[in-house]
């Protein structure tokens, strides 16, 4: 049995959502930074340097280990 997923397209462009997300301003992507930064700096001081991780880090902060590289990133 072939699905045909066209008729459900239309009805959600229709509706008008969007699976795109909005870009975030520079202003928000800087605090978002911050707060990463600030996290990292705090789970070294409860773990050692030795002991941190991107993995540690990304959980502690709702992100993935990815997101956060891909944050580094922009400049």
């Amino acid at each position: 049995m072939e699905l045909d997923f066209g008729c459900y397209v239309n009805y959600i462009v229709e509706l008008g959502f969007s699976m795109a997300r909005k870009t975030r301003s520079q202003e928000v992507i800087e605090k978002i930074k911050d707060q990463v930064i600030e996290e990292a700096m705090q789970l070294i001081l409860e773990a050692g340097f030795n002991n941190m991780s991107l993995r540690k880090l990304a959980n502690r902060v709702g992100m993935s280990p990815t997101h956060i590289l891909l944050l580094c990133q922009q400049g």
